[in-house]
């Protein structure tokens, strides 16, 4: 009856624990990332640059045309999680410091990393009238099997950079 038992027990644990693989895997949402500097070199992305365009920019993405957001809120008393729950939130500045310097840049998404897009399409309006496509595809669930491309043309990884 003790064999029976732990037979049964065993059997149980293993069709209540041995499931879809998907359940317990996280997959890291897919977001694009913009650079912007003049043909000196300068980030216009900078807000210390006098001469930064971020008031100029908007992006649309499914119909909706938005600003980029201030990096620099609060976040304070947010929720944290290991779970990577991934929302567009439009465009955001933000920055990251190497070696002393500080690059501004722009990040805009996201969007789960566990499911399939197609061709999904950022339009990217700059201030001087002209506008740049970003676009991308994930039909494997995971961020290294997303292809992006700019203006129709395939690109190698997720951060574009563009002189203006």
């Amino acid at each position: 009856m003790k064999k029976a038992l732990n037979l049964l027990v065993a059997l149980l644990a293993m069709t209540t624990f041995s499931c879809d693989d998907d359940i317990f895997q996280d997959y890291y949402p897919v977001s694009i990332y913009v650079t912007v500097t003049d043909t000196n070199g300068n980030n216009l992305l900078d807000p210390n640059y006098e001469k930064n365009i971020i008031d100029g920019i908007t992006v649309t993405y499914d119909g909706e045309t938005s600003q980029v957001k201030n990096p620099f809120s609060d976040v304070k008393g947010k929720i944290k999680t290991d779970a990577l729950l991934a929302l567009y939130k439009g465009a955001e500045l933000r920055y990251y410091t190497d070696a002393g310097k500080t690059v501004y840049y722009i990040s805009i998404g996201e969007w789960a990393g566990d499911k399939t897009w197609n061709n999904e399409e950022v339009h990217i309006n700059w201030p001087d009238g002209t506008s740049n496509i970003i676009s991308f595809t994930l039909k494997k669930k995971g961020i290294t099997h997303t292809k992006y491309y700019l203006d129709g043309v395939r690109h190698t990884g997720s951060t574009f950079d563009f002189t203006k």
